[in-house]
């Protein structure tokens, strides 16, 4: 990561990071496919640390409130602050560096959204079937939403307010609030 931030991920190769971390070739390639593989793990870990505190949290708690409380506790766990923080900084640098990670981290967003949101329908008696087209819908608000902030050099999370905003505005178009039943004309 620290190469990524210093050199750019293009100039980054395999020879590189195995003489960094001190390991061989042939040991990179056991656990990463590519440099650019690095990257979209430490991003998956760090979902798999937030999706596990939103699962935590109650089951009758605003998706939007769990998101938030998830967020905070997750990105300031010691063992994803840091290469966290170090994987944004990549991203917000090179536009390169999201187009290697969008594809393998959006099916992987989206499956961690679609057992959250599944859990929450079920807790509140809902059928869980539309979790699915659900998560793939936040997961593409969530891409896109990472790629502006990223180009504005700045971080993306639940609480900031351009994504709050988002998800109040889509909420609002999907359930507008209900006004007084007028009633019918004779």
């Amino acid at each position: 990561m620290k190469l990524f931030l210093e050199n750019g991920i293009d100039a980054v190769t395999v020879d590189d990071i195995a003489a960094a971390a001190e390991i061989s070739r042939r040991s990179f390639y056991r656990y990463f496919e590519s440099p650019g593989h690095i990257l979209s793990t430490v991003l998956c870990r760090s979902l798999d640390l937030w999706a596990h505190v939103v699962r935590a949290r109650p089951k009758n708690e605003s998706m939007l409130a769990s998101f938030r409380a998830a967020n905070e506790v997750a990105l300031g766990f010691p063992e994803t602050s840091e290469p966290l923080t170090m994987a944004m900084g990549i991203m917000r640098r090179s536009p390169e560096a999201w187009r290697r990670v969008t594809g393998p981290i959006q099916a992987y967003t989206t499956k961690a959204y679609e057992q959250i949101i599944a859990e929450r329908l079920n807790a509140v008696g809902e059928d869980p079937r539309s979790a699915g087209a659900i998560a793939a819908g936040l997961t593409a608000i969530m891409i896109h939403l990472g790629q502006e902030r990223a180009r504005e050099n700045k971080a993306l999370g639940f609480g900031s307010e351009q994504l709050e905003q988002t998800v109040e505005a889509l909420q609002k178009l999907i359930a507008p609030p209900t006004k007084a039943k007028a009633k019918p004309h004779r």
